[in-house]
């Protein structure tokens, strides 16, 4: 069976000073995209596609790396924007992203609703995949985009996905290909 292996980056250097899309990987996620790239060795990708976030585009060459593959970044896998929200502590930060769950059309957080960033993830994955019609592909990109595409193919609610997918950095989802069914969820202790 192909899958698609939905990834979410390692652990970010937060800099409030910044915004969250301009963050490198810190250390501990340099050293944990180890842990990640172990974690996928079963599923052998062919290819490493990744957002064009650095923290997600250093992932995404860590992992390729380890498998003797290029890395590719393509334009639309990014993070939903919310760039000008600025800044907020971790509790904020949950409360916010599910607040744009349960709020799919409104942009309650950042410029960008989640049905927006839903089907801009979509439309931006099959063109990246378009190059790649069998076998199994890594993609490494962001929470609340994944969780919100896994749940146009599954029954499993976009909230309850984010919440498996952000128990610890790296994680990652397998999908069926192609009709992108949820076979699993891989996190790693922190």
């Amino acid at each position: 069976m192909d899958t698609l292996i939905l990834i979410r980056h390692a652990n970010p250097e937060i800099d409030p000073a910044l915004p969250a899309a301009q963050w490198r990987l810190s250390a501990r996620g340099r050293e944990r995209c180890a842990l990640l790239a172990e974690g996928l060795a079963p599923f052998r990708p062919q290819a490493v596609i990744t957002s064009e976030e650095p923290k997600a585009e250093e992932t995404g060459q860590l992992v390729a790396e380890f498998f003797g593959l290029p890395a590719a970044s393509h334009p639309g896998l990014q993070e939903q924007d919310r760039r000008e929200a600025g800044f907020l502590s971790p509790e904020n930060f949950r409360k916010s992203v599910l607040n744009v769950f349960r709020h799919p059309e409104a942009r309650v957080f950042g410029t960008e609703s989640a049905r927006e960033a839903q089907i801009r993830f979509r439309d931006a994955l099959h063109a990246a995949l378009a190059g790649y019609p069998a076998g199994n592909i890594a993609l490494v990109s962001h929470g609340t985009v994944i969780a919100l595409f896994a749940a146009l193919y599954n029954p499993q609610p976009a909230e309850e996905i984010w919440t498996q997918l952000t128990q610890s950095m790296p994680s990652f989802l397998v999908l069926s290909r192609p009709d992108y069914r949820l076979l699993g969820v891989e996190t790693f202790e922190e």
